[in-house]
């Protein structure tokens, strides 16, 4: 997707693209859980699927905290790549997230 040109692509098409990556995420790991003598689906395809999802900026910081969920990741990897504080609490923001770089004792503190 060009996320260079945000304003050419829809919501719509950010969520099947999202839909198609949690899907692949969760086929992948099934497939490495079953097959141990794979020699192409190996947990390092795994990473490499999941690094990308979540350093897309495309994505919503829900969206990416879907990701983490799905991956079984920790919270402090899910900070290393710029997931926000509470993420699933911004599940009614479609478009936007927080700006890179910003201190995380800036966003949003849970009550």
């Amino acid at each position: 997707m060009p996320w260079y040109a945000v304003d050419h692509i829809t919501i719509e098409e950010r969520s099947h693209l999202h839909e198609a990556t949690k899907t692949l995420l969760t086929l992948l790991m099934d497939r490495i859980e079953k097959d141990h003598e794979s020699t192409t689906l190996t947990s390092m395809l795994l990473k490499r699927v999941w690094r990308a999802a979540l350093k897309c900026p495309g994505f919503t910081p829900t969206m990416k905290d879907n990701i983490v969920y799905i991956c079984g990741l920790d919270e402090q990897t899910a900070v290393e790549y710029g997931l926000p504080p509470y993420a699933d609490n911004w599940k009614d923001l479609w478009t936007i997230g927080p700006k890179p770089g910003v201190q995380r004792d800036v966003l949003q503190v849970r009550s």
